[in-house]
């Protein structure tokens, strides 16, 4: 073989080298893109579940479970807040922490508070404004939901008086019709002893100045409620979730 011939054998044996390397190189690079973006999915997915198109892949695999029956006993720990309580908590909030915050608080209550704490359960005096039936285009359902605004006394002696925060308090039950049990203008107690009310949504409305504060709590005590006419509701846990749906749900 003469000289020349040996040298562009050579070079075409080097070409062939870095190509092939080249190749190599595209192929692992593709791959390990790939599994990034695999991860990166599947850690989207799981990690914000109070996302509808993620809620929605989950349920399809069976990996977001039902809503979990607490007692009293072995509901999750937490602090009880007050009306007022709350009032001062996100009162100094703007609405982008309160967007940030209600997603946190929507995550919490759909995966049983596994990974997150409750933030706080509700407590305190409200008289009734408005009541509904709960149904499928609802957060969650069966149920009652009840309008109240919080009422306190500034001081032991005196009256209940009206207090600048509206709750959209559920009532899960599959019991029809107990919404003949809530009247308006009755006045019923949260305790935290009894409901183990888990605030899942704030916002503020009303005047920037002087906002009024919307608070939706859900009990995740099921035992028994007893209405303002004295009636025993068996509580039950949801049916079903949708995310979909907005909130506050009046």
């Amino acid at each position: 073989m003469s000289k020349d011939n040996y040298k562009r054998g050579k070079m075409r044996d080097e070409r062939l080298s870095i190509n092939e390397f080249i190749w190599w190189t595209l192929a692992n690079i593709t791959i390990l893109t790939f599994a990034i973006l695999s991860w990166a999915g599947c850690y989207y997915v799981f990690n914000f579940p109070e996302i509808p198109r993620n809620f929605s892949i989950l349920e399809k695999i069976g990996r977001i479970g039902t809503i979990k029956a607490f007692t009293p006993l072995n509901a999750p720990g937490t602090k009880s807040a007050t009306s007022e309580d709350l009032y001062e908590l996100i009162y100094s909030l703007d609405d982008e922490k309160i967007h940030k915050f209600n997603q946190i608080l929507k995550r919490g209550y759909i995966t049983n508070y596994e990974k997150i704490p409750v933030y706080r359960y509700l407590q305190g005096e409200f008289r009734i404004l408005d009541v509904r039936q709960l149904n499928t285009n609802d957060f969650i359902y069966p149920g009652l939901l009840i309008k109240a605004r919080a009422y306190v006394k500034t001081d032991k002696n005196d009256l209940s008086s009206p207090y600048p925060l509206i709750i959209d308090y559920v009532l899960p039950t599959k019991i029809d019709g107990v919404e003949k049990n809530f009247q308006v203008g009755d006045l019923f107690e949260v305790e935290k002893s009894k409901h183990c009310a888990s605030i899942i949504n704030v916002m503020k409305e009303g005047r920037k100045e002087d906002p009024t504060l919307r608070v939706v709590a859900v009990p995740l005590a099921y035992n028994i409620y007893i209405s303002p006419d004295k009636t025993e509701i068996p509580m039950s846990a949801p049916k079903g979730i949708n995310v979909n749906a907005s909130l506050p749900m009046f």
